[in-house]
């Protein structure tokens, strides 16, 4: 026996809004995993920009179709978690050149209205132009969603390594491409209209592109390598013993420097060269008697 309309419409509704809200906070546990490592790792920028590039497209075609409040407002609160990765590894990455803060909001809030603007320019677009602009502007939002996974693949299959991309991040967006898939299928019982291939590709590559990366955080390491800490001067675990060995070195390496420094901060101590003269004479004479 078929699911009524009525069941599937309602079904259709409730799957929506999880994709929703899954899809507009998938980035918040990326960005947490950047403020807590202090370090970009394996995360790629060039990725979420290309998806903050999509937003316009895909926001521009929702308000040209009078879509839902809710497909409306997913691809800002999504833009906003993107540009929030963004400023985090800029911050904690030093050859982006935008560690300091004011330059680092900045150059934020610079893109954040370009990325409107642009938007509100291709919504003018699709409301003054043909209906094919508004598809074509669809189709390509696609190509752009599915082609941001290419630089995240090239950056982890560059450094054979996943340290720094968030498994939470992608099982999220897993998550939120299968209530999506459930949407789309549950609407179409319910409309008993032809379900949208477009939409379907979407979301399958998706969660295909998420199955993989998420495999590949088990396959490579996805811990830190061996002698990196964080940048705020806290070391790893496989670290941490190394750290201390050689922070309490240097301790008394000082402790040692400061008893011969007298208070104009001249050297005092012993000469080295004389000590070594003195240590190489030792050594010699010892293994002449050793041949005696």
């Amino acid at each position: 026996m078929g699911i009524s309309p009525h069941a599937a419409h309602v079904g259709s509704e409730v799957c929506s809004y999880f994709s929703l809200v899954l899809w507009s906070f998938q980035l918040l546990p990326q960005a947490y995993s950047l403020w807590q490592q202090k370090r970009q790792g394996a995360f790629s920028v060039a990725m979420t920009a290309i998806w903050i590039f999509w937003v316009p497209f895909f926001g521009s075609t929702s308000f040209a179709l009078d879509l839902p409040i809710a497909l409306l407002i997913q691809p800002q609160i999504f833009a906003l978690c993107g540009f929030l990765c963004i400023g985090l590894a800029w911050h904690y990455e030093p050859r982006y050149g935008l560690t300091t803060r004011a330059r680092n909001v900045a150059a934020i809030c610079v893109l954040i209205a370009l990325t409107g603007g642009l938007e509100y320019a291709l919504y003018v677009a699709c409301r003054r132009g043909p209906p094919a602009v508004t598809q074509a502007f669809g189709y390509l939002s696609v190509v752009i969603l599915v082609g941001g996974f290419v630089p995240q693949y090239v950056a982890v299959i560059r450094a054979r390594s996943t340290y720094g991309l968030a498994r939470s991040f992608l099982v999220v967006d897993m998550a939120g491409g299968m209530f999506a898939v459930a949407t789309l299928a549950l609407a179409t019982a319910a409309t008993a209209k032809p379900i949208d291939p477009a939409a379907m590709v979407n979301y399958a590559l998706v969660m295909l592109c998420d199955a993989v990366l998420l495999l590949l955080t088990f396959i490579w390491p996805h811990d830190a390598p061996p002698g990196v800490s964080n940048r705020d001067g806290t070391a790893h675990s496989d670290d941490a013993a190394t750290a201390r060995s050689t922070d309490i070195l240097d301790l008394e390496a000082a402790d040692d420097a400061k008893k011969y420094e007298d208070r104009s901060g001249r050297w005092n101590g012993p000469d080295v060269d004389k000590c070594a003269s003195q240590a190489t004479l030792m050594v010699a004479s010892v293994e002449a008697e050793e041949q005696v």
